[in-house]
């Protein structure tokens, strides 16, 4: 059996107390604290473990909800906002997120505004050459006929000429 002992002098003769006890009563309050210490340990792990969980999941879903956000905006849904949830970091670029989506409608707005004013300046533009066109043809047409009135003018001038050469 193994022992555990102890020696206090207790005078200036060299007399003293020894205590000897067990090792295993000795060291049984040892291995109280041991067991306490390892059930705490696994307690505390299964505790974090949960609460890594609980916030791991949480942050996913935060995320998750900026990454739909992201497709609707990708997909042309500029009406798409986020909830900011927290006064955090996601919360942030949640609003940031909603900034941004704000200034894309203002700015797809202004483009259609702008678009709207060149396809109306194009039409008009359009109406206006084919105005022009119609107005150059009546003339081209003027002009046609004015030659060929001028052609039978010279033709009746020629005409005349020769009948008046001969009986002149």
């Amino acid at each position: 059996r193994s022992v555990i002992g102890a020696f206090a002098p207790t005078g200036p003769w060299g007399f003293g107390v020894v205590v000897e006890k067990s090792s295993d009563a000795a060291l049984a309050p040892v291995r109280q604290i041991l067991h306490a210490t390892l059930f705490w340990l696994g307690v505390s792990i299964l505790a974090g473990l949960i609460a890594a969980r609980v916030f791991a999941q949480r942050l996913a879903t935060r995320v998750e909800a900026l990454a739909a956000g992201s497709r609707q905006i990708a997909a042309g849904h500029l009406e798409t906002r986020i909830d900011k949830v927290a006064q955090d970091e996601l919360g942030d670029l949640a609003v940031a997120f909603n900034r941004m989506a704000e200034s894309l409608g203002a700015a797809r707005e202004k483009i259609t505004q702008q678009t709207n004013e060149i396809v109306s300046w194009n039409q008009t533009l359009e109406r206006r050459v084919e105005e022009k066109t119609g107005e150059l043809r009546e003339a081209q047409d003027l002009l046609l006929r004015s030659r060929a009135l001028a052609a039978i003018g010279q033709l009746g001038a020629g005409v005349a000429h020769e009948i008046n050469n001969p009986l002149a």
